[in-house]
């Protein structure tokens, strides 16, 4: 509040200065002494309606009040505020707050600012003086006002800046007019003297320019314009003259403007002047209340010509205005607080123009982005609280009537009448009992009729709207009258040469309809004839070609309609080869090529050979322009599309368009060939042959320089002697153990879609392709030697700089790896050599005479030795012997404890499978198995992991791989992981940053481990907020035929985090960080077993975080990619039985109840004689007296174990043909060899996989499953649809990919509604099967 009532206090006194004089002046008309008006460029037109990017302290701004905005020539946005500098390079915002030195609290509001002709950039504080700011150094410096001396800045409140042809500055203060000289840092000061008319002609020092005579123009508040002559120091004065109305309109001058001309435009306080200094005469421009077409606001505050030589002023008060000269009519373009696409505050300041051609405004509303090149698309949309304005909601369709008007059909907001030429909006809806209305909102199709009529297609009936008259007609279902429609559901409508209309009717097929008689005729399907209309009434469109014909396309069909011998010719995917039968929309375009659109692509028809060309890459044909160009939705943007080389030019939000959700019905081209696409917020409009790529390559910056995850200051001990955007070479220590940079291409038309590519020659192979998102490199223990590390970058339309930044790294070897050490140590080793060689033969001579002494003492010694070398010994064998004794006891153990822990998961996971397979099972419980089952695999794999630490610590961990389908894999982590984080009422998010392989070779088990554990501890230490999993391609590269993909896995939480001395300790066994109560639920193991793995897998785990900001685990592994592609395990049809001649014996050997019991409940129901025996002992009697086909057994049992009983019975003629399979807790290589030695055919491990004994059994006796039947749907209660709200949650779930949350409401519905059963227990089937088309398309029949 202080600093407010502050900067308020600031502006009141500064508008008191400039408007000290001001009068009002009247409007002045050309006059025969103007000059020469400069037009406008006219190669290059201004959208009609510019869109104005806003950034406030939302962006990262210190404060909301940018006074002006600059670009240096590295490329970086500079803007001033009341609260500091703030640098912004498209991405991230920084402030800086400099203090002068000796000062704490130095001033922070910072007026205008300019950059010298050596790159130093200069500002004006208003308060503290002068700041000069040196890029390359980082350094700031303050000139400040010294009254004791007279070569001192004027005055420390400054206004403008000006550098002049010889790189001298000239200040403008509130206390006169300051030269500066950088070289020699000395100040001129040109004072106001009210005794000497030829000096300054006010105390307040304006705008300085140049003229090329070396004079110089200056503005003054209070004393008009002066012009100054540096040899004389003669001020020269223009002033207002209330007497004469070609005189300056007011003596307040701020802001000056020379054209090419000479002639200058000289803003006021009161008024914008057009000057001409040969007669001294002005044209005043002011503000008229009754001219809209006036100056918005007398105050101008700035004024420049744009490269395209347009004139723009910013007025305080009146927002920006742009001056045409032609008509003498100012634009102005003011706040609204309706349009979010409008300037944000009138109160205009200063402002400049980037290397592309956008202007930057500072306003006391934040700054202001206009891109009149990069404005691609005008934009129409819902203004909160404007009526005059598109309703908020979904455009379904657009057309337009034959003035010109347009017709907007929206889901849910009826029809809207739009006039562009008055920007009016007129809105029709349904009024209840009112039949000269809409007869309902929700509109699915509209078209215009050259008689004047609109025809309106609803989901409650068919309307004809009179224009003229403003009535309306509605057409309704009757089912006593044959001649009406069969159905009010009207999804399509299309109008023949006759005059006659042709309706989609949903539920109901293809009707003709004559306006004139009233007559509806249907269409319907006859088994007995091939040509008449489908077996499909749920139709979605009518569409006519250019010679009559109809394309008709529904849930399940596509037709082309002959409506002269009413003659259907129905297309099937096996015979003409389209991509599906479930389509939205078909396009024809100008050259007569039809397009059919389906959910799995778009189709271009040949009626030669009546056969289709899919296009799965595009999912909706909009538009196509004269070049023969499609315009398409591909994917989440519009696209332009050449069906020649099938290229995309993808055009999104980022490019102007007001959603990227777009309406495949709502393509629309006007008779100018101007193209509109409608979608979830409103509609755009554009001209395809006006829309240039962005040519420019942008510049490339490093921006930050870190170690050990620290930023790098400059200094003298620092290997950081300048910025390091201008660093060309570093040195580095050999222990630096981490470095990092980050970079960014300066180019802000769309720097969201700003691409990355950088390498570090000399370690990396390869460019590594990244994203905005993702502006950082790290390398980490790199060996001494040279590097170079390259960074490039391409613009929003892919424009590249290959050049980019680049820096040289040196990496110093320790002092012992130095050549001159090496030297050193030789020559030293080579002296060492040779005096010990001269002193062993000195004293060879000594030793032999003291040898013979020696040798009665050393053979009594030699004996005492010999003793206790054999006591040594002794003890060495027994360590040995507890250390092997140990290491065996950890073995038995663990495997003991896998052992017992196995056994029961074998019932678990057993008799969820025998529940899936049950039929009378409700679909309600289904999601409940699901939890059951993925739960107790992933104990199942924590029991290995205990196993994989020994195998860790023996160094026998090993990688088995083989194709994994990746998508599903992955939602199948985050479903495991997605219970828990609802638990804790978290966000758990799974985003893939690019797209991703389908199939790769990996180990599952071991990835599975690694995310499991990561997604795990993220969920555990966090209480609130998100946990992500973020998956993105880095490299894809094809090499000798084969095809490899480097994917990064990215873990981050918004956590407790932890702290920066612990960050290597959490990868050590039995070390965890966190609060003590979480601590407890875990081993301290996962995160060490889970970096041993990812080494193993040829990666590294690294991690990143801050105490209070959450943590970020990553890795980056390789991956061979699969040309076969894996299917997604699908819910399939549970087994009931086996086709054979002879019933089949089964002998289940288990000394535990509920695992005999198991196998019982799950082969008998097949058709299995099964009996069971609880030991060995009792499996050979049994098997000798019964002699099955199959024993399946148990190896470790009391009596006698399965592999004594095993050899035994193979010892046994009668029971060599006896298929034995051995089932074991134990899994170890060397159970699985033993079994197989001592005569088991197979080995099954336990918790036993069903479906692998199935097939084990189906292999050894040659059996084939019978399966359930199908559940037919035609024996099933007719669906009952759930409310509307339902089916949009459920779409909205499809498309999110949340299979679980689908299953989950639909069995919510099912117990909420028995009437929705069928519905529901349909959907749960699809759900199971994870087909999230059929899902889609079993959803919108409904819509």
């Amino acid at each position: 509040m202080k600093a407010t009532v502050t900067i308020t206090k600031i502006i009141q006194l500064t508008v008191i200065i400039l408007l000290g004089s001001t009068i009002t002046a009247l409007y002045a008309q050309p006059s025969p002494l103007s000059p020469t008006i400069q037009p406008a460029n006219p190669l290059k037109s201004l959208p009609a309606t510019p869109v104005f990017h806003h950034m406030t302290i939302d962006d990262g701004l210190s404060h909301n009040s940018v006074f002006h905005v600059l670009q240096d020539r590295q490329g970086f946005i500079w803007m001033t505020t009341v609260e500091g500098i703030n640098r912004y390079d498209g991405i991230t915002m920084t402030t800086f707050m400099p203090q002068a030195r000796g000062s704490k609290s130095t001033p922070q509001f910072y007026q205008t600012m300019l950059e010298g002709r050596d790159g130093t950039l200069w500002f004006c504080n208003y308060g503290a003086g002068l700041v000069r700011y040196d890029p390359e150094n980082d350094s700031w410096k303050y000139y400040q006002h010294d009254e004791n001396n007279p070569n001192s800045l004027a005055n420390d409140t400054l206004w403008l800046l000006y550098e002049d042809r010889d790189g001298i500055l000239w200040v403008s203060t509130f206390n006169g007019l300051s030269r500066f000289d950088p070289a020699t840092e000395q100040f001129t000061n040109y004072l106001h003297n009210p005794d000497d008319p030829n000096s300054l002609g006010g105390t307040v020092a304006g705008q300085v320019i140049q003229n090329d005579d070396g004079s110089f123009w200056v503005g003054t508040f209070g004393g008009g314009l002066d012009k100054f002559d540096p040899a004389s120091g003669v001020f020269t004065h223009y002033r207002h003259d209330p007497d004469d109305p070609d005189s300056l309109s007011d003596d307040g001058v701020d802001t000056i403007w020379k054209d090419p001309d000479g002639t200058l435009w000289v803003g006021t306080a009161n008024g914008l002047n057009h000057f001409d200094p040969a007669s001294g005469r002005s044209i005043r421009y002011m503000h008229d209340e009754t001219d809209s077409h006036s100056l918005s606001h007398n105050y101008v505050v700035d004024m420049k010509r744009d490269s395209r030589g347009d004139l723009w002023i910013t007025t305080w008060g009146g927002g920006l205005n742009r001056f045409d000269e032609q008509k003498q009519q100012f634009i102005r373009f003011q706040s609204n607080p309706h349009d979010p696409d409008s300037f944000s505050n009138d109160l205009g300041l200063y402002f400049s123009e980037d290397r592309n051609g956008a202007l930057w405004f500072g306003s006391m509303g934040g700054a202001n982005r206009y891109d009149p090149d990069g404005q691609r698309f005008a934009r129409y949309q819902h203004q909160p609280d404007n009526p005059n304005s598109l309703p908020a909601g979904r455009v379904r369709e657009i057309t337009q009537d034959k003035d010109g008007i347009f017709w907007i059909a929206m889901w849910d907001q009826g029809v809207v009448r739009f006039d562009r030429e008055h920007n009016a909006y007129t809105r029709y809806q349904a009024e209840p009992n009112n039949r000269n209305s809409l007869s309902n909102d929700n509109v699915f199709d509209i078209l215009y009729d050259p008689r004047g009529w609109l025809w309106v297609a609803t989901t409650a009936g068919l309307n004809k709207f009179d224009i003229s008259s403003k009535t309306w007609t509605q057409y309704h279902a009757d089912e006593a009258n044959p001649n009406a429609m069969a159905s009010d559901w009207v999804s399509g409508v299309e109008l023949d040469a006759k005059g006659n209309l042709w309706l989609a009717v949903y539920g109901a097929g293809l009707h003709r309809f004559d306006p004139v008689s009233g007559i509806f005729t249907r269409f319907t399907y006859d088994p007995s004839d091939p040509h008449s209309m489908p077996d499909n009434v749920n139709l979605n469109y009518v569409k006519a070609e250019a010679d009559g014909k109809l394309w008709i396309g529904g849930d399940a069909s596509v037709s082309l309609f002959d409506p002269l011998t009413e003659k259907a010719l129905n297309f099937t995917p096996d015979q003409h080869g389209i991509s599906g039968l479930t389509s939205h929309q078909t396009y024809q375009d100008r050259q007569g090529r039809i397009w059919v659109a389906t959910t799995s692509g778009v189709n271009q028809y040949d009626p030669a050979s009546k056969h289709f060309t899919t296009y799965p890459e595009i999912s909706a044909v909009l538009a196509d322009d004269a070049d023969g160009n499609l315009w398409v939705i591909a994917g989440k943007s519009l696209a332009r599309f050449n069906p020649d080389s099938r290229s995309l030019r993808r055009y999104d939000e980022n490019d102007g368009l007001l959603s990227n959700s777009l309406e495949n019905t709502a393509g629309y081209t006007s008779p100018s060939g101007e193209i509109f696409v409608g979608g979830a917020k409103g509609f755009n409009s554009f001209f395809p042959d006006q829309l240039p790529d962005n040519p420019t390559p942008p510049p490339v910056v490093l921006t930050k320089f870190e170690l050990r995850n620290k930023p790098v200051a400059i200094g003298d001990n620092s290997p950081l002697q300048q910025s390091i955007g201008f660093t060309r070479h570093i040195t580095l220590p050999y222990n630096y153990i981490s470095l990092s940079l980050e970079f960014a291409a300066l180019d802000y038309r769309a720097p969201a879609k700003n691409q990355y590519a950088y390498m570090l020659e000399g370690f990396n192979q390869s460019w590594i392709s990244t994203d905005t998102a993702n502006r950082r490199a790290t390398y980490t223990n790199l060996d001494p030697g040279d590097y170079t590390f390259r960074v490039k970058a391409a613009n929003n339309d892919g424009v590249w700089n290959e050049q980019g930044a680049s820096l040289i790294i040196t990496v110093t070897p320790p002092w012992w790896a130095t050549w001159w050490f090496r030297t050193l140590a030789g020559l030293f080793i080579v002296a060492l050599i040779m005096a010990g060689y001269r002193y062993r033969v000195r004293k060879f001579h000594q030793r032999t005479e003291e040898l013979e002494r020696e040798v009665t003492l050393r053979t009594r010694e030699l004996t005492e030795s010999n003793q206790q070398l054999q006591d040594a010994e002794k003890a060495a064998d027994e360590a040995r012997r507890l250390a092997e004794a140990a290491n065996k006891a950890k073995s038995v153990f663990l495997a003991n404890m896998s052992h017992e822990l196995r056994t029961p998961l074998n019932a678990i996971l057993g008799y969820t499978d025998i529940l899936y397979r049950n039929r009378d099972v409700g679909s309600s419980a289904y999601a409940g198995l699901d939890i059951i089952q993925h739960s107790g695999e992933h104990l199942l794999t924590l029991i290995n992991d205990i196993l994989d630490l020994a195998r860790i610590e023996a160094g026998k961990l090993e990688i088995h791989s083989a194709p994994v389908n990746l998508p599903y894999f992955l939602q199948q982590i985050i479903a495991i992981i997605r219970a828990r984080a609802e638990d804790k009422n978290l966000s758990l998010t799974y985003e893939p940053l690019s797209p991703l392989p389908g199939v790769v070779v990996t180990d599952e088990t071991r990835l599975r481990q690694v995310l499991l554990n990561l997604l795990g501890n993220a969920v555990k230490f966090n209480d609130e907020g998100n946990v992500s999993l973020i998956v993105s391609v880095l490299q894809q590269l094809r090499d000798d035929d084969v095809e490899v993909v480097t994917l990064r896995f990215r873990v981050e939480d918004s956590g407790v985090g932890i702290a920066q001395d612990k960050l290597e300790r959490i990868f050590q066994p039995f070390e965890q960080a966190g609060e003590t109560l979480k601590r407890e639920e875990g081993t301290g193991l996962g995160l060490a077993i889970s970096r041993q793995i990812v080494q193993q897998m040829g990666g590294q785990l690294l991690v990143k975080s801050e105490l209070g900001h959450g943590s970020t685990f990553w890795f980056d592994l390789t991956f061979p990619v699969s040309a076969s592609m894996q299917e997604e395990p699908s819910w399939t049809r549970p087994v009931t039985g086996y086709e054979a001649d002879a019933q089949y014996k089964i002998l289940v050997v288990d000394d535990r109840l509920f695992n005999r019991q198991l196998l019982v409940d799950l082969l008998q129901p097949l058709g299995f004689e099964v009996k069971a025996a609880e030991n060995g002992q009792q499996a050979v009697e049994m098997a000798l007296q019964w002699r099955p086909d199959v024993i399946v057994m148990d190896l470790v049992m009391p009596v006698k174990s399965g592999i004594v009983a095993a050899r035994e019975m193979r010892q046994r003629p009668e029971l060599n043909d006896v298929i034995m399979v051995a089932a074991s807790a134990s899994v170890s290589k060397s159970d699985r060899g033993e079994s197989l030695a001592a005569g088991f055919d197979e080995f099954l491990p336990k918790p036993i996989e069903v479906q692998y004994l199935l097939d084990i059994l189906a292999a050894r006796l040659g059996l084939t499953w019978a399966y359930a039947e199908e559940e037919d749907s035609s024996s099933e209660v007719p669906l009952l649809v759930p409310p509307s709200e339902y089916l949009l949650e459920l779409l909205q779930l499809t498309e999110q990919g949340q299979i679980f949350e689908i299953q989950t409401l639909a069995a919510h519905l099912e117990t909420e509604d028995e009437a929705y059963g069928s519905f529901a227990r349909h959907l749960q089937k699809l759900a199971k099967g994870f087909d999230m088309q059929q899902i889609v398309e079993f959803l919108n029949r409904f819509k």
